[in-house]
């Protein structure tokens, strides 16, 4: 019994430290982005991280009045992009595209919500007899595709893990909140750098 109580709290201890680092790390990258020079942000958004995370832990800003974002990972220099740059923006689930556009097109589309959580048939896998399937939500991103010609794509991850969640669990349902804030805003950003 004692040993197993001293695994509890050795596993609480280390989810507890995980949260610290995790927040730290959180302001370290956007200190990043308020440090750059001539870039004003004022919309912030840190990638979702998690131990089992595949995605990279990207931070956003944007500084509207001058018309630019930046992003930054661990280690690395923060980049700054012109709204000009972007091309097109894309929400991405468990590797599906469910939502473009595109600098040509300008063609909005339904938000995120309803295309997730909407229309019971993008959701449901097959329905047999009394069974249905429900396909769990392993993977919420937004890539965003610039001029840049070495890295031309910039993921942002709003939920990754690996065992996926029942796509009306409330963590879905805040990942998805947040994607089509985001997804709003680089759909003005196309729209802003295409005049």
């Amino acid at each position: 019994m004692g040993i197993f109580i001293a695994i509890v709290l050795l596993v609480i201890g280390l989810g507890i430290v995980a949260v610290i680092i995790d927040g730290k790390e959180k302001k370290r990258k956007i200190q990043a982005l308020n440090d750059i020079p001539d870039f004003e942000p004022s919309i912030f958004f840190v990638g979702a991280s998690s131990i089992e995370s595949t995605c990279p832990h990207i931070a956003i800003a944007i500084d509207p009045k001058r018309e630019k974002f930046a992003t930054t990972k661990n280690g690395e220099v923060a980049k700054v992009y012109p709204f000009s740059s972007v091309l097109s923006v894309e929400i991405v689930k468990n590797g599906e595209s469910l939502q473009k556009t595109n600098r040509g097109s300008q063609a909005a589309g339904a938000v995120v919500g309803a295309v997730l959580l909407g229309p019971i048939g993008l959701l449901l896998g097959g329905v047999t007899g009394s069974k249905r399937s429900v396909e769990k939500v392993k993977k919420l991103s937004l890539s965003i595709f610039t001029k840049n010609l070495e890295n031309p794509l910039i993921e942002i991850c709003f939920l990754d893990s690996k065992n996926g969640h029942s796509p009306d669990s409330s963590i879905v349902k805040g990942a998805v909140e947040d994607l089509n804030n985001w997804y709003g805003r680089f759909q003005a950003v196309v729209s802003a750098g295409a005049h």
